[in-house]
């Protein structure tokens, strides 16, 4: 079956809530870099918004489906298929980069590699807008589903030795496209240090 027949859990058609809500209320700024951006629905609103956005993902699929949505949306932006544990590909520095949905699929090797790459497209006192998967989400969401992450594990990673500061961790839901319809988030917004 091909990738473009199977709609994907997080293929909902719209944007996460708790990342247009962090829009209306102006907390996103300058150019952004959507991490695992899928279909593009969060990118989109945020150039709809008037951002320069950047998306990056490694499904050919969903990439083609993003550009589609901006073509059709009349909106700039671009969309590239690539590894978000490659950043070092992007010659950009971005004010506020977006992960709604990846960091909990890395393993604790990888997650290093994502950090080295943050930092690497992250201005000082830039932001990211990190959406994970919470340790309060039962575990039979899915056999083969991400990890669950929790908040000290997000201390953890984010911290001043690794170049970031956490600034605030609040729960939050994920839109799925599933039965359930949603699943308990983390809300993390993550400040890069000097």
């Amino acid at each position: 079956m091909s990738e473009q027949a199977v709609l994907m859990p997080w293929d909902v058609s719209q944007p996460q809530p708790a990342i247009q809500a962090l829009a209306e209320a102006e907390q996103m700024i300058g150019d952004v870099l959507d991490l695992g951006c899928g279909t593009g629905e969060n990118g989109l609103m945020l150039a709809s918004r008037g951002h320069m956005v950047w998306g990056i993902d490694a499904s050919e699929s969903a990439i083609s489906q993003a550009r589609q949505k901006a073509a059709e949306r009349e909106l700039e932006a671009t969309f590239i298929v690539g590894d978000a544990l490659n950043l070092t590909i992007l010659g950009e520095g971005f004010h506020t980069v977006i992960d709604s949905g990846l960091f909990h699929f890395f393993s604790d090797a990888e997650r290093e590699v994502y950090l080295a790459g943050l930092r690497h497209v992250m201005f000082s006192d830039s932001r990211l807008f990190l959406l994970c998967l919470s340790d309060r989400e039962a575990a039979d969401l899915g056999a083969h589903g991400p990890r669950r992450i929790q908040r000290s594990t997000l201390r953890k990673c984010f911290s001043a030795a690794q170049g970031f500061k956490v600034l605030q961790i609040e729960p939050a839901e994920y839109l799925l496209n599933t039965e359930a319809g949603s699943a308990k988030a983390w809300l993390a917004v993550i400040q890069r240090l000097e």
